[in-house]
């Protein structure tokens, strides 16, 4: 059995072998029941209740506070979008089937949230962790290497025990800044219902997926343009009703373009006003 954690918003992969520890306590469980007299505890699934204990303390998350289980199919990449107990699927593959377990609300606090892939051949990695900027919402991407659709499962957690990134990241924002090292898009508009501004390079695109066309845009691009290499983009967001989200991360399969949504749930524009940082 495999087990795989994130770590500093990162998946790495760690080899538990549980095989014969398991047995070992598998075995001892039933002993114990035998020699009570009593029948072992009826298994779920075929797994044993003790192998989903020693999994847990294995992986280290007997502290940490579960958020949601997800699973799903996924051919190239989804991103699921948790904000309190809403979570959504989006992404090239959110039309395939999946369903959401959610055990408890994402806090409206700065919080480490980590991720355990229980099953798929891929990868998941936290790619927004939530703030203030970002209307404490988290964003994790499941992506599959492979031809072909492939199951998923995971769960995702708020790491109690883990240290406030969050302001580790704006220092880190800030020095990147002053070193000229990071670039940033600046961006505002009028949007009504759904836009997704597409950056590649130094160029922007403002794409209307529903609703009236996007209006009034201002886009500048600040310090290098978007590089070709795997950068992660945060978004501070200063003005707007709805919510704006990166939905795709640049990357080589996409030619290293970013994607950010700008959601309006109310009817008629509205104005945004953000910036998009990456370093």
């Amino acid at each position: 059995m495999t087990l795989h954690r994130s770590l500093s918003s990162r998946v790495r992969r760690s080899v538990v072998t549980v095989p014969v520890c398991v047995g070992l306590f598998v075995a001892a469980a039933h002993a114990g029941a035998a020699h009570a007299g009593a029948a072992p505890a009826p298994q779920a699934d075929g797994i044993s209740p003790v192998l989903e204990v020693v999994a847990s303390r294995s992986a280290g998350y007997g502290a940490d506070r579960p958020l949601f289980t997800w699973t799903g199919r996924v051919d190239r990449e989804v991103l699921i979008v948790v904000r309190g107990r809403d979570v959504s699927t989006r992404g090239f593959d959110a039309h395939l089937p999946n369903r959401t377990r959610v055990n408890s609300a994402l806090p409206r606090t700065s919080a480490n949230v980590v991720v355990q892939l229980d099953d798929g051949r891929g990868d998941v990695e936290v790619i927004e962790q939530p703030s203030a900027r970002n209307g404490y919402q988290a964003v994790l991407r499941v992506r599959d290497p492979r031809a072909g659709a492939d199951r998923y499962r995971l769960t995702a957690y708020v790491d109690n025990r883990g240290d406030d990134v969050s302001g580790r990241r704006d220092d880190d924002r800030g020095n990147n800044r002053r070193n000229g090292g990071a670039g940033a898009l600046i961006w505002s508009g009028r949007v009504d219902d759904v836009v997704d501004i597409q950056i590649s390079g130094r160029r922007v695109d403002a794409i209307t997926r529903s609703g009236v066309r996007a209006s009034d845009v201002n886009a500048n691009i600040r310090g290098g343009g978007l590089p070709n290499r795997n950068v992660n983009l945060r978004i501070d967001q200063r003005s707007g009703r709805g919510s704006i989200s990166v939905v795709q991360q640049p990357s080589a399969w996409n030619g290293y373009t970013a994607i950010i949504r700008i959601y309006d749930r109310r009817s008629g524009a509205a104005y945004y006003d953000f910036t998009a940082y990456w370093d």
